[in-house]
């Protein structure tokens, strides 16, 4: 039962970081507009986690946009 391929995060997350690099590279903040932005984008993730053919595994995708007002996250 184990899986074919073995996770490989490292690549993964290149492949991520790529995507959100091309994405967001000219973008300003509209919380109107990012929702439907966080939909594409994960959608977009999701895609390209699934191409690299990882079997037995499932993916959760969440996008979470927040706007950096000089304010801690707690």
């Amino acid at each position: 039962m184990e899986p074919l391929k073995k996770f490989q995060a490292h690549s993964v997350e290149t492949k991520i970081q790529q995507i959100l690099k091309a994405s967001l590279k000219d973008v300003k903040y509209d919380d109107k507009a990012f929702s439907h932005l966080s939909l594409e984008l994960a959608d977009r993730i999701l895609a390209a986690v699934k191409e690299f053919a990882f079997h037995r595994y499932k993916f959760i995708i969440k996008v979470l946009f927040i706007q950096k007002t000089g304010q801690a996250i707690n």
